[in-house]
């Protein structure tokens, strides 16, 4: 027996010692490439043309998960419970301590009193994986297809090309085993940046607010950023800038409110550091527990809960007797007449909710809780992206499904819940903890400098096209692999000779001016309006029944049976 044990000991020692030698792996994400040819003698048969093409690129995983289960998926779309997609109380206090973090951070940065508590905040917000993601990123162009997104059959050979780098996929591969799963991904991640501006535009920028001071649209116009328009997805980076300006904005504001500060030079009356400057766990200690309080005052009100009757997974069993049922509808009566559960449906009494009086609220004060709410977690997911923390992103993204329903962005809603479930059900616990951990690239080898694997890849785009304008040949599927292929290395090449030469070239990166004369404009006006004072009756004109959580409007009835239709849709996915 003590045998036995040894053996099985050493055995799971050299397994292993075997998964930290195996290949980390990799994973492909794919982008349009849309470009038009002129041509300098037009004829009837020799126009401009346009393609619309397919770049592919493979990354290696950084983090690799082998030493996870790979076998089955890790949990069932049947029994899972609905209110694993929605943010619980863990979440929140996760959430919120971000937030402190990013308040601190902003109130050290900005503030010139709390300068002197710069020096004794972290630097970032860590996750167990620092080390891994401050390496620079492998990546292999794998060339451009002339092939279109837009069509079933370019996609059925955008897939089988891929298939082609699958281990275990032909036939000079060990024919007992499996093809192994590798992921592939699209622009998810770039677009769910987009929708959040989207999402925070739809909810708080209107041009019929520009007498209401405090609000974005009226701030844009302070501080005359007019490159921002209503629809965000006309010049992402400006309404980007923007939301980042009144965001920091708001939390200065917020703060100086806080401390009972005139102005942003002055000093705090109210919530004075009274101890020793210099004592580095006091001095944090002491802005982490302000930045805390002023985090639970005006963010992150509380997320609507599922509703506690009905099916609360997609097996309808009841939750006392166990009994099974094929409808949702049998599944509710029998609990409300058998057990005596409540349910509106069935009870004879109906439970009134109460609404808010709006003669004791204050649309003004909503309005601005609402913007840090949003701002925050903008800022949270873009800091999460930054520094590839794969598990804050999925955390935040929960929190965003919400959102996305509540604004009517149904797609995004879908597509962030697909996310969401394959890491907790659809995928096997390595595939998952590779999707969950490897959204980012690096090129830096810096711990903030991780950036979306999706946005890599545009800028090859970029970099393809330059090349591709300067062939003069006829485009076939030859010559497109062919300068697809090497591009990148030639603009690498380029770039060394030119770095040799001491010759200067623009680096391509957007440049950040000076943001801080826009931000301390902002800062004046919002405290003139007394924003974070809570004044019963007020209201903005472009807003006047505006609440400090939209999602409270949510059905959350509704929300429960959206996501246990989704989960069936996903479940019926061959791949899965």
């Amino acid at each position: 027996m003590v045998q036995r044990i040894l053996e099985l000991s050493n055995a799971e020692n050299d397994l292993h010692q075997y998964r930290d030698l195996m290949h980390p792996g990799f994973y492909f994400v794919g982008d349009n490439v849309d470009m038009r040819t002129k041509v300098r003698n037009m004829t009837i048969y020799n126009q401009h043309k346009d393609h619309h093409m397919y770049q592919i690129c493979a990354y290696e995983n950084r983090i690799s998960g082998n030493h996870l289960d790979n076998t089955v998926a890790k949990g069932d779309a049947n029994t899972v419970p609905f209110t694993t997609f929605i943010p619980s109380q863990l979440e929140l206090d996760s959430i919120a301590s971000d937030f402190t973090f990013l308040v601190a951070k902003i109130w050290s940065q900005h503030i010139p009193h709390f300068k002197i508590f710069a020096p004794v905040l972290p630097d970032n917000i860590e996750h167990q994986y620092m080390k891994e993601m401050k390496q620079k990123t492998a990546r292999i162009n794998m060339g451009v297809l002339m092939k279109s997104e837009q069509y079933n059959e370019d996609m059925t050979d955008i897939c089988e090309f891929m298939h082609k780098y699958v281990p275990g996929h032909n036939e000079t591969d060990d024919w007992t085993k499996q093809p192994q799963k590798v992921l592939s991904g699209g622009d998810y991640l770039t677009f769910e940046r987009h929708k959040q501006a989207q999402s925070f535009g739809k909810l708080l920028y209107s041009t019929s607010s520009a007498r209401d001071q405090g609000t974005l649209y009226a701030a844009r116009n302070t501080i005359n950023a007019r490159n921002v328009t209503q629809d965000p997805a006309d010049d992402f980076y400006a309404a980007s800038d923007l939301v980042e300006k009144v965001t920091t904005a708001y939390i200065i504001t917020g703060g100086l409110t806080h401390f009972g500060m005139e102005s942003i030079d002055s000093l705090p009356c109210k919530n004075v550091y009274e101890g020793a400057v210099g004592n580095t766990n006091e001095m944090k200690e002491y802005i982490f527990d302000q930045a805390r309080s002023f985090v639970k005052t005006f963010t992150l009100p509380e997320i609507p809960k599922l509703p506690e009757y009905g099916p609360n997974c997609n097996t309808y069993n009841c939750r006392y007797c166990g009994k099974k049922y094929k409808q949702p509808h049998s599944l509710r009566k029998h609990e409300s007449s058998i057990h005596g559960h409540y349910d509106p449906l069935f009870a004879k009494e109906k439970v009134s909710s109460g609404k808010d009086n709006n003669n004791e609220s204050d649309g003004v004060s909503a309005y601005t809780k609402l913007v840090l709410t949003l701002g925050l977690l903008r800022m949270d997911h873009n800091d999460a992206i930054h520094m590839g923390d794969g598990s804050r992103m999925l955390k935040i993204d929960q929190f965003l499904v919400l959102y996305y329903k509540y604004c009517h962005c149904t797609k995004y809603a879908f597509g962030t819940l697909e996310t969401i479930a394959q890491t907790e059900v659809l995928l096997t616990e390595r595939q998952a903890h590779r999707l969950i951990w490897n959204r980012t690239v690096n090129h830096k080898g810096d711990a903030n400098t991780n950036h979306p694997n999706d946005l890599d890849v545009e800028h090859c785009n970029k970099v393809f096209k330059d090349s591709a304008h300067s062939y003069r040949g006829v485009f076939t599927e030859k010559v497109v692999s062919r300068v697809s292929k090497s591009a990148m290395k030639v603009h690498e090449i380029i770039k060394q000779f030119d770095k040799m030469c001491n010759v200067h070239v623009p680096s391509g990166r957007h440049k950040t001016c000076d943001k801080e004369i826009d931000i301390i404009t902002l800062v004046r006006q919002f405290q003139a309006c007394n924003l974070f004072d809570f004044i019963p009756g007020r209201s903005h004109y472009a807003y006047p029944n505006m609440k400090e959580n939209p999602l409270t409007e949510l059905d959350m009835e509704f929300v429960r049976d959206w996501i246990g239709a989704s989960l069936k849709k996903f479940q019926n996915k061959h791949f899965y």
